[in-house]
């Protein structure tokens, strides 16, 4: 990824949460703070939240999601490298 790329992305992540929240945090995307990444509770609101936008975005993404998090031993390291690459992408 080029740095002028890179930047844009961060000028528009920091554009969109720039009002913050009332407690002083920031936004991110599916209405998460930089707090909830430091909490469990967060934590596990930003994954169902995401695993719920891909449910809706891409279902085949999601089942591959969904079978590597139900058995992350049986998927080979090449396997998983494409599965991540294919979730950027999307």
């Amino acid at each position: 990824m080029s740095s002028s790329v890179l930047a844009a992305r961060i000028e528009k992540v920091s554009q969109s949460s720039s009002a913050g929240t009332p407690n002083g945090g920031h936004l991110l995307g599916f209405d998460a703070s930089f707090d909830d990444l430091y909490r469990r509770d967060g934590l596990a609101r930003l994954d169902a939240a995401f695993v719920a936008f891909l449910k809706g975005a891409d279902a085949s993404l999601h089942h591959r999601l969904m079978a590597a998090r139900a058995a992350p031993d049986a998927i080979s390291s090449k396997d998983e490298s494409e599965f991540v690459i294919d979730l950027a992408a999307s």
